[in-house]
């Protein structure tokens, strides 16, 4: 995967909207974004203007996207793997394509009014993923450390029981809302663009002691005490994919 770093993007979510049909794009898994019926021909003209102004659009003919531009949408649409994720309470929802050309990750910014997009390296991407500060508890080093907490803990063990029987929506709904209910701290989803279809969910779940994290694929749910050594293996897990 080439490994660079380059500026991001900010857009309206209309302006995105323009720059995904200039693309070629007809389907994409993204946040929800505004219908064809729900914008007016002139916001249509002012979101291409808009495109025209900050140089990632030309006019010759027809429009076309610029080549940095080209690059980015060429990496969404090239995408095997799409990671949807809320990182924490505090942190906003961003998506990221991941192809063998890169990494393209669109974030929302509702404080801007729209998304911002750019590419990223997978160690960046897992840092704005996975940072310990994002998930309000102290991580335990070890996942012996979690086995050795449920052993002496009460409390521990009937955590796991609870949050094992805790319901979910099935595999094919949206299932951040979860989030609003205070019951995790943050959500990912991996999902297959060839294939259209979630592939695995995570959700951390905040306990009295110690954070944990949910697994569920097809194979069923897997909830393990959250550690350095558990989010290693999990890093492992997704981009080995």
């Amino acid at each position: 995967m080439q490994e660079s770093i380059e500026k991001a993007y900010f857009f309206s979510k209309k302006e995105f909207l323009v720059l995904l049909g200039i693309a070629g794009l007809q389907e994409i898994y993204s946040f929800e974004l505004p219908k064809d019926q729900e914008i007016t021909s002139e916001e249509l003209i002012y979101a291409l203007y808009q495109l025209i102004q900050k140089g990632l659009i030309t006019m010759e003919g027809k429009p076309s996207l610029s080549p940095e531009m080209g690059e980015l949408t060429a990496i969404i649409q090239g995408g095997q793997f799409a990671l949807s994720a809320v990182p924490g309470k505090d942190k906003d929802q961003l998506i990221a394509y991941v192809s063998p050309e890169g990494i393209v990750a669109v974030e929302s910014c509702p404080d801007k009014g729209g998304l911002r997009i750019g590419r990223l390296l997978e160690e960046d991407l897992w840092q704005r993923l996975s940072g310990e500060e994002s998930l309000g508890l102290p991580l335990l080093e070890s996942e012996e450390e979690g086995d050795v907490l449920e052993r002496c803990n009460e409390g521990v063990r009937q955590e796991r029981e609870a949050f094992e029987e805790l319901a979910l929506p099935p595999m094919e709904e949206e299932i951040f809302s979860i989030m609003e209910k205070g019951q995790a701290l943050a959500a990912w989803v991996w999902f297959d663009l060839t294939e259209r279809k979630t592939l695995k969910r995570f959700l951390f779940l905040k306990g009295g002691i110690c954070s944990w994290i949910l697994k569920e694929d097809k194979e069923g749910r897997l909830l393990t005490p959250d550690s350095g050594e558990r989010r290693q293996k999990l890093r492992q897990e997704i981009f080995s994919l």
